[in-house]
């Protein structure tokens, strides 16, 4: 090679496969297991998770079936067996964040996300971000306004998304108070320790 020519391109794919394989034997397979099986969108067969994890099928099988009793997957069907993550157990990991993350002072919080979600509101004069329309962005001519107005639509989905959150949490605390209250607890942590 002379040396004005450039270098031969790298691939950017090559060592995927062994970094891959490092990845995978630095871990066990109960740990493998879990990763996959809270990334499961689609009903998935228990074999199927087996094969992505490097397990047998009954262990797959025996701690797919724990994972669904404590509520972090569900089972779709019997028959055959199809589990996928449980999306409720998600948001209520994500209010518990939450409620941690502001110190269970959520109503401010609230607050100020709900006045933030009226007055993008008034801005955009529809009901939700959903019910902006192109019609709205045709309109504007220049680009940095365009830009801007783009953001704030972008902006007003993630208020909604956050407002959301924060009043699952809201409810989740009321709920948690509730029951501590009551002598009650509930606690992922020690579910999660019996796997």
């Amino acid at each position: 090679m002379s040396e004005d020519s450039d270098p031969p391109a790298s691939n950017p794919m090559a060592g995927l496969a062994d970094s891959w394989r490092e990845s995978r034997e630095g871990r066990s397979k109960l740990d493998r297991l879990i990763e996959v099986g809270t990334t499961l969108e689609e009903p998935t067969r228990i074999s199927t998770v087996a094969d992505r994890v490097g397990c047998s099928r009954n262990f797959a099988s025996d701690k797919l079936e724990l994972l669904a009793t404590l509520g972090v997957l569900e089972r779709v069907s019997t028959n055959p067996k199809t589990y996928r993550r449980d999306e409720a157990h998600f948001r209520r990991l994500r209010s518990k964040a939450l409620r941690e993350e502001h110190g269970g002072d959520l109503e401010a919080i609230v607050e100020q996300y709900q006045e933030r979600d009226r007055e993008l509101k008034a801005h955009f004069g529809v009901e939700s971000p959903a019910a902006v329309t192109y019609e709205h962005f045709e309109a504007i001519d220049d680009p940095d306004a365009l830009a801007d107005e783009r953001d704030a639509l972008s902006t007003w989905q993630t208020v909604r998304d956050r407002l959301l959150d924060l009043q699952r949490a809201q409810a989740l605390d009321e709920v948690t108070r509730q029951d501590h209250s009551s002598g009650d607890r509930f606690d992922d942590g020690e579910l999660l320790s019996e796997l």
